[in-house]
């Protein structure tokens, strides 16, 4: 909302998703950002242009109104709440900036945050994190119940960059996924949580726990429940 004053002059507005965001399908699975302390649940590029010249950021005469959407699956999977959140201004080097920010809303009806902010550029909505694993989404179903626990072979495999592993619980129980390599060191775990029954899918970009590209190899995943234990071998190929 553009109120009066807050322009001017002509400008023209082209609304994007951030480059850090990850699509799956036709949605957004995550918002991948450098600072893992940050976990990012929704974000959004306002790019402005003045008779044809961006102009990054820009600032208006008066504070505007945007509203961003968020997805309380993603929030879930995050470990957050709504009230968790903040509005910011948001780097490439992953840096967060609150200000000139103001007057911010929770519309957890809608699922949606409402801010006055000073300038367009990238805008995100993010809340504090332990520390987030790089690389990795997970992708939930529950269309259909299992009959029983399955760990499929990841795909592709070989793979570069990303792969990604599928798996089923049958039952409502805590699931761990980790990657090892062949000496039995552990590089990273995927996820080492409670889970409800269902069909669910991770993508692991070739990442250890620090963030850092592993090398070329096989590695070995373990998927491991109280009542299930598989192991599975993949490739990384560079």
């Amino acid at each position: 909302m553009f109120p009066i004053g807050s322009l001017s002059e002509d400008i023209n507005i082209t609304i994007k998703l951030p480059q850090f965001a990850k699509i799956h399908g036709d949605s957004v699975a995550r918002f991948q950002s450098p600072d893992t302390t940050k976990a990012i649940a929704s974000g959004a590029e306002f790019i402005v242009t003045v008779d044809g010249d961006t102009v990054s950021p820009y600032y208006f005469d008066n504070p505007v109104s945007v509203s961003l959407p968020y997805k309380r699956g993603l929030l879930n999977e995050l470990g957050l709440n709504p009230e968790d959140l903040s509005v910011a201004f948001y780097s490439d080097t992953g840096g967060i900036d609150t200000t000139g920010i103001s007057n911010v809303v929770i519309d957890s009806s809608r699922n949606r945050i409402i801010a006055d902010v000073p300038h367009f550029s990238t805008i995100v909505l993010y809340g504090e994190s332990e520390g987030i694993p790089t690389g990795i989404d997970e992708i939930s179903s529950v269309d259909q119940i299992p009959n029983n626990y399955s760990l499929k072979q990841n795909y592709p495999n070989p793979f570069n960059p990303e792969t990604r592993i599928k798996y089923q619980i049958p039952l409502h129980t805590r699931v761990t996924i980790k990657i090892f390599n062949l000496l039995g060191q552990e590089i990273i775990t995927l996820i080492d949580k409670e889970q409800s029954s269902g069909a669910y899918e991770l993508i692991w970009d070739g990442r250890n726990s620090l963030g850092t590209k592993v090398s070329s190899g096989i590695y070995i995943y373990q998927m491991k429940t109280k009542d299930f234990v598989k192991f599975k071998k993949m490739a990384l190929i560079k």
